[in-house]
């Protein structure tokens, strides 16, 4: 797909000369110090380049509903899937359905977006490529970085994550496979290294000419852009949560490399917890990703539009999206909607009250679907999920009238139809308030009542 023209084409910064590639007399290119992300000088200091903060890939995390949010929050973040087999692609090609939920994205709005694969057979991974295509990602990358046993244990060419970083060459022989099908870059994600236990790490520590050798040997192929996670891999004896704390960070390693191959677009991933941690790594150049501080503090993503409209905008435009995410049957479980919206008031008064009010709609469906079907019809598993999230917005306007005081709060009725207002009355607010704390016992009580 031919992005030229289009508002996604160059969406990151454009790759910079080679060191010795500059005309005679020309002065030497300068990197633009950044502001904050929230900052409103940011746009006027990034011009033409204003993706350069990225949501990393996280499993069971940075679906599509999560990915709305963090594009409500800014339309400056490059966002990323979570990792995905390719074998899941290649196995289901035949399946539509399947591939629809493995692949689709919220809305056109949610670009630019880049997918990640897993894998290790070039041939199995530029199929995979070939069946994504018509989804429209902007850039795909090969996961070489995560640790986690059970990647680890994978064999006979179906292995995958940082336990590549001791292939280089099959690296290379993959990549290549997946930009003969691929119409946009391709990119790879890495740590500094890899060892095998934690007692080896300790024994022989971490080296730059592990991370650097790795890079440029992957660097003869199609690859020049790099997302570095700055520290190193322990393939056996940790969980993944503790692969990400555990190995010591080494930011000088990526710093260096970005120094050293100036030619290569590079990412630092790992230990950015603050704005002060982001704005430092931004100062030097780099484009930089975020992962579980985004989770964990939303809001810190915001651009200046959002910080303008306010947390209750957001919060009510992220339930207008999830009601029709329900009614049209693209999803059905909660617990995948309501989860981005936990941690959207963390900091704040009583947002311990409002995380037991969000994590209420993580009701199984399976559990509330037989009593939803009984009085509200053979589609009222849809309409009776979407009546939770507007016993949220009940909630959340009670505990945050500041935030929510110019969003419209959700008319709820009563009948075996959403559809039929014209015969029911609306619901009580203390019913509403009870049905978010104990669905069964009201929908019983009350619901069948009528």
């Amino acid at each position: 797909m031919d992005l030229t023209g289009s508002p996604l084409h160059g969406w990151h910064a454009p790759r910079p000369p080679p060191r010795n590639s500059r005309p005679p007399g020309k002065a030497p290119r300068r990197r633009a110090t950044l502001a904050p992300i929230a900052a409103a000088a940011v746009a006027a200091k990034i011009g033409k380049t204003p993706y350069d903060v990225h949501v990393a890939p996280m499993m069971q995390v940075t679906h599509r509903h999560m990915r709305f949010l963090c594009r409500l929050l800014s339309k400056r973040l490059v966002l990323w899937t979570e990792m995905i087999k390719d074998s899941s692609i290649t196995y289901n090609r035949n399946n539509p359905e399947y591939l629809r939920k493995l692949l689709d994205m919220s809305s056109s709005k949610e670009h630019p977006v880049v997918l990640q694969l897993g894998g290790s057979d070039p041939d199995t991974l530029a199929e995979a490529v070939r069946i994504a295509k018509p989804w429209g990602y902007d850039e795909i990358n090969l996961n070489c970085g995560c640790p986690s046993e059970a990647a680890v244990k994978v064999r006979q060419g179906h292995g995958f994550g940082a336990q590549l970083m001791t292939t280089p060459e099959l690296v290379r022989q993959c990549t290549e496979a997946m930009a003969e099908e691929a119409e946009v870059d391709i990119s790879v994600k890495c740590r500094i290294g890899t060892h095998q236990t934690l007692a080896d790490l300790e024994r022989n520590g971490d080296h730059y000419d592990t991370l650097l050798s790795f890079v440029d040997a992957v660097a003869a192929g199609k690859v020049k852009r790099f997302a570095v996670h700055a520290r190193s891999g322990i393939l056996a004896g940790l969980k993944a949560s503790e692969n990400r704390k555990t190995p010591p960070l080494h930011h000088d390693f990526v710093y260096r490399l970005q120094a050293e191959r100036p030619e290569l677009e590079v990412i630092l991933n790992g230990g950015v917890c603050s704005q002060q941690d982001l704005d430092r790594a931004r100062q030097r150049g780099l484009e930089v990703m975020i992962g579980r501080w985004a989770v964990q503090h939303p809001w810190a993503l915001a651009d200046e539009h959002t910080l303008a409209s306010g947390r209750g905008a957001v919060f009510q435009e992220y339930l207008d999206y999830a009601r029709k995410e329900l009614r049209d049957g693209r999803e059905d479980h909660l617990l995948m909607l309501s989860d981005p919206l936990r941690n959207l008031f963390a900091g704040i008064e009583k947002c311990k009250e409002y995380r037991r009010v969000i994590s209420t709609l993580g009701t199984s469906p399976r559990e509330v679907s037989p009593i939803m079907i009984d009085f509200l019809g053979s589609d009222g598993l849809q309409y009776g999920l979407s009546h939770l999230y507007g016993f949220s917005m009940y909630h959340v306007q009670k505990l945050y009238p500041m935030f929510t005081e110019d969003c419209k709060l959700p008319v709820l009725y009563y009948g075996k139809s959403s559809r039929e207002k014209s015969t029911s009355e609306p619901m009580d607010a203390a019913v509403a308030g009870n049905f978010v704390q104990q669905p069964k016992a009201v929908v019983e009580g009350a619901f069948c009542q009528l």
